[in-house]
């Protein structure tokens, strides 16, 4: 993956993480799951699910990735300095 295609990735997915957060808690997530009713649970449910799916990745895969990102970039930029 290139540098900066998974720099955009930890963005998106932080950006997600950090709207998802404020538009479930206006939503009533907790008070959604612990009273449903069919309507508002199936509004919720894959809102939640993406939320934490991109919390996941904000946290876990999108800085992986980066930072195997990086560790190619500095590899391509040694072989290729002449040295």
């Amino acid at each position: 993956m290139r540098l900066r295609r998974a720099g955009a990735l930890l963005a998106v997915s932080v950006l997600v993480d950090a709207l998802g957060a404020r538009v479930l808690d206006s939503l009533g997530l907790i008070e959604g799951l612990l009273s449903p009713s069919g309507a508002r649970l199936l509004l919720i449910a894959p809102l939640a699910a993406l939320f934490y799916a991109a919390r996941f990745c904000a946290l876990f895969v999108a800085p992986g990735l980066l930072l195997g990102a990086q560790l190619l970039s500095l590899g391509r930029c040694r072989l290729t300095s002449g040295d």
